[in-house]
């Protein structure tokens, strides 16, 4: 557990680092974090089955990503412009879920939440590839910042994929790490 910590602790310290060298785009932040993420989530790209399994059921570690790749990708941009005002809103996250209804309880954000990070997966991977460490950046923190929103409602369930999804992004770290302390050697 203590490691999980300190991997997660040293995950943010990399990423404020990264993050403070670079000016954040000014977002609307009196608006609701939930009402931005249920937007993104209908954003989100409608993929035919197939460019699904390229996609998501593609081994990527190491490849050099192609033009379809990127394509598909690029869809996705609206869905992250949304995430992207979510993470800066200093308003509550509050999702509107009625725990009243106990085990019952509908949670429909989780599901696309988890994806979200899948898909902030492969968008760092493909924006490290092309040189652009600040919109790689720009999208691990986005979906971290959706992670941590998702357990303010208290529900064990959301804390679980909160974890699953920053082991997501743990590893898209740990994996691409040298491509983001090669832009910091250059300067």
């Amino acid at each position: 557990m203590t490691m999980k910590i300190n991997q997660q602790i040293g995950l943010l310290c990399v990423l404020s680092f990264i993050h403070a060298s670079h000016g954040a785009p000014q977002f609307r932040t009196d608006i609701n974090p939930a009402l931005r993420y249920y937007q993104s989530y209908l954003e989100a790209p409608k993929l035919d089955e197939d460019e699904q399994q390229y996609l998501f059921k593609s081994e990527w570690r190491g490849e050099v990503l192609d033009q379809q790749f990127g394509e598909l990708i690029k869809r996705y941009d609206i869905q992250f412009r949304f995430l992207r005002e979510a993470a800066h809103s200093k308003a509550p996250c509050e999702w509107g879920v009625d725990l009243t209804e106990g085990p019952d309880a509908l949670l429909p954000g989780l599901a696309p939440a988890k994806a979200t990070a899948q898909t902030a997966r492969l968008r760092v991977m493909w924006h490290l590839q092309n040189g652009r460490q600040a919109e790689a950046r720009d999208d691990l923190l986005t979906v971290f910042a959706l992670a941590r929103n998702l357990s303010h409602d208290g529900v064990l369930i959301s804390a679980l994929v909160q974890i699953a999804m920053e082991n997501i992004l743990a590893s898209v770290v740990a994996e691409n790490f040298y491509r983001f302390v090669e832009r910091c050697s250059k300067r």
